[in-house]
């Protein structure tokens, strides 16, 4: 497998009885992440998944409430079959366009903000994100006005490992056009379609979405969904900026990240399986240097849950301490460390944020 391929969201696991014990208690938890934090001595590097943003209420892969789990048969799309199937492309934007609503109006929850007040005294150095919701940035206070000039080069601390929802990509000449933008020329092509999506609105009826903007949906045909080619070139096709199951990371992704683990003292896993071989491989590096520690906070068994040095959280994939609960009190007690005042930015941060349970 070439590095850096996104290739069929398994698990590989060994004997779960080998697994460590994992942290449950809260004032140990955050002992254990202060103590990662001080021994990296400002060079820590951040790596967060899906579960990071469950409690903004986009729905994890995996997990108790998570897409494999609630909907069996689901699976994403491949990159092959976005590029030689017209029918697969459709599906995907159709579902796509009911699904990105719920992405772009997540707002960051406590987790997001622990991690950028964390990042702003000091303690993150680098964050690299599997996520394509673009909250981390939110939290951290980028411009999120989608005209604004500085939209497409977001913090420069924060890779978004797999792209972002936030841009669409024409796959022959390479034009770049704002999400919001082609979601509002969808509409227009498809009245039907907007009116649908109106409807399920204004009955409180939410779509179940994925964490690619993915919509689940049924019993609907999608042969009628209008998808416009690139408006630059008239011939090419459009695709989200992230990178699909079985399509490789940008060479540009894959030196930066490269670049972050090099310069990296301390790895912190945030709410991933590392399912991916992309984000895994990072591990696996980090774990390699003399001296360096891994942390996890996460609930669900892992890819890496042997090469850490501790896991918070669970083995199950219910219970157990998450990211909201545990950065959020590790926030505040560093900066009571740094005797930081009520009125400072960072303390706004450790006390902002949505919780937003899944039904």
């Amino acid at each position: 497998m070439p590095m850096g391929r996104i290739s069929v969201p398994k698990i590989p696991i060994g004997d779960p009885l080998n697994k460590r014990a994992v942290i449950s208690d809260i004032s140990t938890a955050v002992s254990y992440v202060i103590r990662l934090l001080d021994h990296g001595a400002g060079n820590v590097l951040a790596i967060s998944g899906a579960g990071m943003s469950v409690d903004s209420g986009i729905r994890a892969y995996r997990g108790a409430k998570g897409s494999y789990i609630i909907n069996k048969s689901y699976r994403p799309i491949f990159f092959h079959e976005f590029l030689e199937s017209h029918s697969f492309r459709i599906r995907y934007w159709a579902r796509s366009y009911l699904g990105y609503p719920t992405v772009r109006v997540a707002e960051p929850n406590v987790g997001h903000y622990a991690v950028a007040a964390l990042m702003k005294m000091g303690y993150i150095r680098h964050l690299i994100t599997q996520n394509v919701d673009r909250l981390h940035h939110k939290a951290i206070g980028v411009k999120q006005d989608s005209h604004a000039p500085d939209y497409f080069n977001p913090h420069p601390n924060i890779l978004e490992l797999h792209g972002t929802l936030k841009h669409v990509n024409c796959l022959s000449c390479g034009h770049q056009i704002n999400r919001d933008d082609f979601q509002d020329l969808l509409s227009e092509l498809n009245p039907s379609w907007k009116n649908y999506a109106d409807t399920l609105q204004s009955i409180g009826q939410e779509v179940k979405t994925n964490p690619d903007g993915d919509a689940d949906v049924k019993d609907k045909s999608f042969d009628s969904f209008v998808v416009p080619n690139c408006e630059k070139c008239t011939v090419g096709l459009l695709k989200p900026a992230v990178t699909f199951f079985g399509e490789s990371l940008s060479k540009e992704a894959k030196e930066l990240a490269n670049r972050r683990v090099s310069e990296a003292t301390n790895l912190l896993l945030l709410g991933t399986s590392l399912t991916t071989y992309s984000a895994f491989r990072l591990v696996k590096e980090l774990k390699e240097k003399a001296g360096s520690q891994i942390g996890m906070i996460n609930i669900g068994t892992t890819r890496a849950d042997e090469l850490i040095d501790w896991k918070i959280g669970s083995h199950l994939d219910t219970g157990g301490l998450g990211c909201s609960q545990v950065l959020k009190e590790v926030g505040l007690q560093l900066a009571a460390r740094q005797r930081l005042p009520d009125s400072h930015p960072v303390i706004e941060l450790l006390h902002s944020g949505v919780m937003k349970p899944l039904d």
